[in-house]
């Protein structure tokens, strides 16, 4: 490969990569809103087993991280109409968030499911695993933002489960984690087929001029 055709395929490569982080943030509207939908529904729910006041200090940190999300995409967006986005810097920032809302996750789990009823503690299970599940779509076109948001849930729910008095508890936790190792197996495949794809689409446009 001559020294052009290396150029331009770098210049291709950080294409591919500007796009992947804005899909990023294109979609963090989304996840935030689903987040605190998802959030409201299950304390709604966790009330009837677990005391208010318990509740309200979780429901105050999901609420200030998440507004603190949404101004960080709002201002994200505003940069990128003008045309002053570090790409680089912009990842990192959205890598914190993430990080930020799994730690969350993962606290609230290891804190709150003791204290659930064993019909509480279930729907804690079904819901977090399902938000791990559901993450791919939002968060799955870079792979460090979603390795790093299902390894701090899962791990945490993997440790809360195995100290729990669930039912065939080490079991459970086992079942955890073959979850978390297919999750990211699949937004590991997920991840390299979009960026493959794109990485087509941007070496045809490179072609046609």
């Amino acid at each position: 490969m001559s020294e052009v055709d290396k150029d331009r395929d770098s210049d291709i490569k950080a294409r591919v990569y500007h796009r992947q982080v804005h899909l990023l943030y294109s979609n963090q509207y989304l996840a935030v809103s689903t987040t605190i939908l998802v959030v409201a529904v299950l304390f709604g729910f966790l009330q009837m087993t677990i005391v208010h006041s318990k509740l309200a200090p979780w429901a105050l940190m999901f609420a200030a991280l998440m507004s603190l999300r949404i101004l960080v995409t709002f201002v994200y967006c505003r940069m990128h109409l003008r045309h002053k986005i570090n790409y680089y810097i912009a990842e990192k920032i959205y890598c914190a968030g993430v990080v930020a809302t799994g730690m969350l996750w993962g606290a609230m789990l290891i804190v709150l499911l003791p204290d659930a009823s064993l019909s509480g503690q279930i729907l804690l299970l079904l819901v977090v695993i399902g938000v791990v599940a559901a993450s791919h779509t939002t968060m799955g076109y870079r792979k460090l933002p979603y390795y790093l948001y299902t390894l701090f849930i899962s791990l945490s729910l993997i440790y809360a489960v195995y100290v729990s008095d669930l039912p065939n508890a080490a079991a459970l936790a086992l079942a955890v984690l073959v979850h978390m190792i297919f999750a990211l197996r699949s937004g590991t495949l997920f991840c390299n087929s979009f960026e493959q794809m794109m990485y087509l689409q941007e070496k045809l446009i490179d072609r046609e001029h």
